[in-house]
């Protein structure tokens, strides 16, 4: 149910809910989450007349102590607002703090008199509390609190600060500290602040590439189809989305695979037919031939009629259906070359072969066959010889196929593909054929998703360049 409802929301509400989700991830996160592991900074709000009465009463204490219990007796003044802490060295002193930090330790000093013989007052200015690392605080001179903390966050009235520490040089020339507790958390705090982060990022990131496969599975999904028809030639629908915006190019896609193979299907047909049914009148024009008393004229009428019945062959074979509906099997492509160099060479042709002894191909064999068979044939009727080189790259393997003829005219490579066009000028007439041989090469290699061209030898000749592309 969930599954039905969710393929009939559109692209523009999936982002807003995949944006929504991820604004409540992050608070979740920040302030639910992360606080069950880390608490959050307590905000302390202090006068500065009960700090200084603080200080005094811990100062007294201290001087009234033993150095080697001190550290003991001031940790019992600690509380959870303020502690007091022994230092081991001397502290530095600021000796142009700002104003209001001047103001601190000059109250501080009037408190505390001749029992300490200096002050010094550190504090950091915070503007976010819920950010602090080591705790917050709210300086204020005395209540009731006047002054505007969140707008005043550092000035005469009141300060906002991060980190306050207070260090003393007693009497005896030995230091101490108030500071405020909950320090020791100031790691876990800063883990927790960068952890927050990370994960948002992490979360961003994850919510994004969720919503980008939204449209990109679809559209893969759609290229895979157009790369199988234009290899295989049968409709291969696309599944439809669940996505309603992209219903329409799914729709629109699997129309347009049933209107090309209508199309060709309705061409083919009509072109196996003619070549079909012209092979009766033949055959009776073969047995009237016969009967020609002459015996040049009748030499003439049969060379011709065979001509004829040469290029319905062609024009079925071309038009076959077999070739279209083979299945793909793996191809062993060098194999198949070897054996179609022998087979010529065993003829009396010119050819050789270079390249690997194996070279494996998923493709329609008897096709792959056909296409070879023909650039070879053709090499060595109009260019004497052939030399057939195999390259095996990591997307697609390469075939060339290079003659020593007349070659081609660049401007005249096009019409070389054309069915029934047989180029006189650069050919030799005597040579047979009907011009269909590279036609159905050119459309074997296409219908694999390869290439084919034609391109001028050194010094002389035409090299057939043919690549297949492995499937992805």
């Amino acid at each position: 149910m969930m599954r039905r409802l969710w393929s009939r929301v559109g692209l523009i509400p999936r982002f807003g809910i995949v944006i929504v989700l991820a604004l409540i991830a992050m608070h979740l996160l920040k302030d639910e989450v992360m606080v069950r592991f880390v608490p959050p900074p307590q905000i302390g709000l202090y006068t500065r007349d009960w700090l200084a009465e603080r200080t005094l009463e811990a100062v007294r204490i201290a001087q009234a102590t033993e150095p080697q219990r001190r550290a003991e007796v001031l940790k019992a003044l600690n509380s959870e607002w303020i502690a007091f802490t022994p230092l081991a060295g001397p502290a530095a002193v600021d000796a142009n703090p700002p104003a209001p930090l001047a103001s601190l330790r000059t109250l501080l000093e009037n408190k505390l008199g001749d029992t300490v013989r200096q002050v010094s007052v550190f504090a950091t200015p915070l503007e976010d509390p819920s950010q602090a690392i080591s705790g917050a605080s709210v300086m204020i001179k005395s209540l009731p609190l006047l002054a505007d903390v969140v707008r005043d966050d550092f000035n005469e009235e009141a300060m906002i600060i991060g980190r306050m520490e207070i260090a003393l040089e007693l009497p005896d020339g030995t230091w101490m500290a108030v500071i405020e507790p909950g320090r020791e958390l100031a790691n876990m705090r800063r883990l927790r602040n960068l952890g927050v982060l990370m994960i948002g990022l992490g979360l961003i990131a994850a919510l994004s590439v969720l919503g980008a496969g939204m449209i990109i599975r679809p559209l893969q999904h759609l290229a895979a189809a157009a790369d199988r028809l234009g290899r295989e030639r049968e409709l291969t629908p696309v599944r439809k989305p669940e996505v309603p915006e992209l219903d329409a190019i799914a729709d629109s896609f699997n129309e347009m695979q049933r209107r090309l193979k209508r199309f060709v299907d309705d061409r083919t047909h009509m072109l196996a037919a003619i070549s079909h049914d012209l092979r009766t009148p033949l055959t009776r024009l073969r047995l009237f031939a016969e009967f020609v008393k002459d015996r040049q004229q009748r030499a003439q009428v049969l060379n011709d009629i065979e001509e004829m019945e040469q290029m319905l062959r062609e024009s079925l074979a071309f038009a076959s259906d077999e070739a279209r509906h083979e299945a793909h099997s793996r191809v062993d492509v060098a194999a198949l070359l070897i054996s179609l160099c022998d087979t010529v060479a065993d003829a009396g042709g010119q050819v050789w072969y270079e390249g690997p002894n194996h070279a494996e191909l998923p493709c329609q064999p008897v096709a792959i066959r056909r296409a070879f068979s023909n650039l070879i044939d053709n090499a060595c009727k109009y260019g004497e010889q052939a030399r057939v080189r195999l390259t095996e790259h990591a997307d697609a393997i390469e075939v060339t196929i290079a003659d020593r003829g007349p070659g081609i005219p660049s401007e005249q490579v096009e019409l070389a593909f054309a069915p029934f066009r047989r180029l006189e000028g650069s050919r030799n007439r005597e040579s047979g054929g009907v011009g269909l041989g590279l036609s159905i090469a050119r459309d074997v290699v296409h219908g694999h998703g390869g290439s084919i061209t034609l391109e001028a030898n050194q010094p002389t000749g035409l090299v057939a360049r043919v690549r297949l592309p492995k499937p992805r």
